[in-house]
């Protein structure tokens, strides 16, 4: 079999079959589905039984967990060559798993691989990534840029390193940087995924109390380190976590004033100048994807 998709559910009765169905409509058939079921309370699982597909395998988990632990057991069923990863809300461009194993298959020396995405719902917009491996890795201390529901990873890679079952978010940003030094990254220039905006993003859910903040938070914090480490770039407690406080949560960028910018521009110079030690091949991408997040606290100061 060439590929193992693995989609995580949970309440998605009025989207999911669309969700399947942008799968199983793949121009390249030699596929399964591993929809992994964490104990809807509607007709989720009524909506995925009806799709008359042997390619589809249901999976309901026996207790209420979470999405990174969804997909681990679902990298330990997969049969694939290569996994990919879909969300039960979105819809899978025709021709994505076809480009995305047609590049696997063309170069070896890659182990994973996404692309852009359309929003829609309530918010529509183009997303473009970085393309070539030195620009993403560049990248990844700052912001997620590999593309988590349109990526297509070689499976042995994937069981390796798994995801991190104690992160409720951001799950998907800590496995690209856990693949730091592990692999090569690219990012297809097309269209291979449309997600969907709506109030039920897992996502969303993340912002919605003090405590719930005060974790992610904690999490990107712990994100920014292991890039760090995985870079080579020698960075004590304090410095993370400065780093981490200025290029981490944007929901805080609204509480910055004037005087935070030259400690933001400083712990950056800080990155830049060790990271030019070790890598200077991905300096460049850094810069470039950290003056942006500065962009972005100056408008708001």
């Amino acid at each position: 079999m060439k590929v193992s998709v693995i989609m995580p559910m949970y309440n998605r009765e009025s989207v999911v079959k669309e969700a399947v169905e942008s799968i199983l409509n793949q121009t390249m058939g030699d596929l399964e589905l591993i929809v992994l079921d964490d104990c809807s309370t509607d007709h989720s699982v009524e909506v995925v039984e009806s799709i008359r597909d042997s390619r589809v395998r249901l999976v309901k988990a026996p207790f209420k967990t979470n999405i990174p632990m969804l997909r681990n057991a679902g990298l330990g069923m997969a049969q694939g060559e290569y996994v990919g990863y879909m969300d039960s809300d979105d819809i899978a461009a025709p021709e994505r798993l076809e480009l995305e194993c047609a590049f696997l298959d063309e170069n070896p020396e890659y182990g994973v691989v996404s692309g852009y995405h359309r929003t829609f719902g309530k918010s529509e917009s183009l997303v473009t990534l970085p393309l070539t491996h030195e620009e993403i890795v560049g990248a990844l201390p700052v912001r997620c840029v590999m593309g988590n529901g349109s990526c297509l990873i070689r499976r042995e890679l994937a069981v390796s390193v798994g995801l991190r079952p104690e992160y409720f978010v951001c799950e998907d940003y800590a496995f690209w940087v856990d693949l730091i030094g592990r692999t090569k990254f690219a990012n297809l220039d097309q269209v291979l995924l449309h997600v969907r905006y709506w109030d039920q993003q897992t996502t969303t859910g993340s912002w919605s109390s003090p405590y719930k903040l005060t974790l992610r938070r904690s999490i990107l914090r712990e994100i920014h380190k292991t890039a760090f480490e995985r870079l080579g770039v020698a960075m004590s407690e304090e410095e993370v976590s400065r780093y981490s406080y200025y290029m981490g949560d944007t929901a805080r960028f609204n509480t910055y004033t004037e005087s935070d910018i030259p400690a933001v521009r400083a712990i950056i110079d800080t990155v830049t100048s060790r990271l030019q030690a070790v890598h200077p091949e991905y300096v460049e991408s850094f810069r470039e994807s950290a003056e942006r997040k500065i962009g972005w606290i100056c408008e708001l100061v």
